[in-house]
């Protein structure tokens, strides 16, 4: 089969060439997840011409899934995700090396794994996994491209080796169990199809040597409903627990919780939560910032609190006064233990955290 014709629409433009059409053919690409993102960036990388991609997945094809992953067919119902995308794309390209990982990511095997890639896609949903692979990536110093979507909104980044890494923006994982998934509340088609295709164009610019051209300082977030496109800037972070100057996670072994804060972080946070009588009691009044959305906190409003996105106190918070106290709400307690932790790790010496989210105080706030 010809592959000029093949690829001819690509090789025309400008960046890619059949130089760059030879470079994406040499490539190894590792796809974690083989679910609604992933769907469509293996649809787009295959399409592309990328010669090799990995494929980590451990479940099987269930009717739900196909409201939005697209690789996957009525007749695929009940056979592994792995062998459904394989499938798929030796239908669409023969020219493309399938290796099928027909299990899930661990820490037994995920460098093993990752290890024999050129860049590395996160498809997963969960937050165990996420972490898992980020932390690995950075060890291994191997390019990860990010995204994860819910309901109607997606959000995307890419992280270079020593550029920086998703603990810069996040740095302790949060309990699996505290985060609702898509199985929880929903997701539309189109979102994954986005989103994925995001992934596979960042991923071919890094196969290409255009990382200059990437989200990689940047956090891209699309929220569909309503058409609006916000770009969070953000850079590596110093204190980041491991790409950081000073990183405490030098590698992970056998007895690697990713499902859990470590001991030592529980007991910051622990420390620098406090309740609402406390909050009440502080003179003078320190800066409460509400992370929740406007409509959230009419329903139960915090008195002398202003609201400000997550995303806001990311793009803002390295020119804000370092000694300046502060007070982070949210509706459980999570968000705003991690922006606490965050600031903390920067410097940030009067910064505390509503325990258990303002629910808790409901009826405290309601007399």
């Amino acid at each position: 089969m010809d592959s000029f014709e093949r690829y001819s629409r690509q090789i025309i433009l400008s960046n890619i060439g059949i130089e760059g059409q030879e470079k994406l053919q040499k490539s190894r690409v590792l796809v974690i997840g083989a679910g609604g993102l992933a769907a469509t960036a293996l649809a787009y990388l295959a399409s592309a011409g990328v010669g090799t991609i990995g494929i980590v997945d451990g479940d099987r094809v269930e009717l739900s899934n196909l409201q939005r992953q697209i690789i996957h067919f009525e007749s695929d119902l009940g056979k592994l995700k792995t062998k459904s995308a394989s499938d798929y794309i030796k239908q669409l390209n023969s020219q493309v090396y399938i290796k099928e990982y027909p299990v899930f990511l661990t820490n037994e095997n995920a460098e093993l794994i990752i290890s024999q890639y050129d860049v590395i896609i996160n498809g997963t949903d969960n937050f165990p996994t996420r972490y898992l692979v980020n932390d690995y990536c950075v060890l291994l110093g191997k390019p990860l491209v990010d995204a994860s979507i819910v309901k109607y909104e997606g959000q995307a980044s890419v992280y270079l080796p020593d550029k920086g890494c998703y603990r810069c923006l996040y740095p302790i994982a949060p309990s699996d169990k505290l985060i609702p998934n898509c199985s929880e509340v929903g997701v539309l088609g189109p979102i994954a199809g986005i989103f994925g295709s995001v992934q596979a164009m960042e991923t071919i610019k890094i196969l290409l040597g255009m990382e200059n051209l990437t989200i990689s300082d940047r956090l891209i977030i699309f929220d569909l409903l309503n058409g609006n496109i916000r770009t969070i800037k953000w850079k590596k972070n110093k204190a980041c627990p491991i790409c950081g100057d000073n990183p405490s996670i030098t590698k992970i072994n056998s007895d690697y919780n990713i499902y859990c804060k470590t001991e030592v972080a529980q007991q910051n946070i622990e420390d620098w939560s406090i309740d609402l009588a406390h909050l009440k009691s502080i003179k003078p009044a320190p800066r409460v910032l509400d992370l929740r959305n406007l409509e959230d906190a009419k329903k139960l409003f915090l008195s002398n609190s202003s609201i400000v996105s997550y995303d806001d106190v990311l793009s803002a918070y390295d020119s804000w006064d370092r000694d300046l106290p502060i007070v982070f709400v949210c509706d459980i307690g999570l968000r705003s233990s991690s922006l606490t932790e965050l600031l903390r790790m920067n410097g940030f010496k009067n910064v505390f955290n509503l325990r258990g989210g303002i629910i808790k105080y409901s009826s405290e706030l309601y007399q």
